[in-house]
């Protein structure tokens, strides 16, 4: 785990890491030739931690929960 090898375990979090790495446009821009800058430049929304898409699905609540840290949980919003 990347925030454990860098002395910070307690901010991982499953559900907000699944649900990034799940993301449709996440999973239909990846292939072989695609490029990691390419992906972070077209793909901020998903890269920034505080205005991430996720957000529109998740509630504060149910993001920051113990129980999402360490298990990944379905969304508890629909976006408008």
């Amino acid at each position: 785990m990347f925030a454990a090898a860098n002395g910070a375990p307690e901010i991982y979090n499953q559900t907000l890491t699944s649900a990034c790495m799940f993301h449709p446009r996440a999973m239909t821009q990846m292939d072989e030739s695609y490029k990691w800058q390419e992906f972070a430049d077209t793909n901020s929304d998903l890269l920034n931690w505080k205005d991430s898409i996720v957000r529109k699905y998740y509630s504060e609540e149910r993001l920051n929960s113990e129980v999402a840290k360490k298990t990944f949980l379905l969304p508890d919003r629909t976006p408008a």
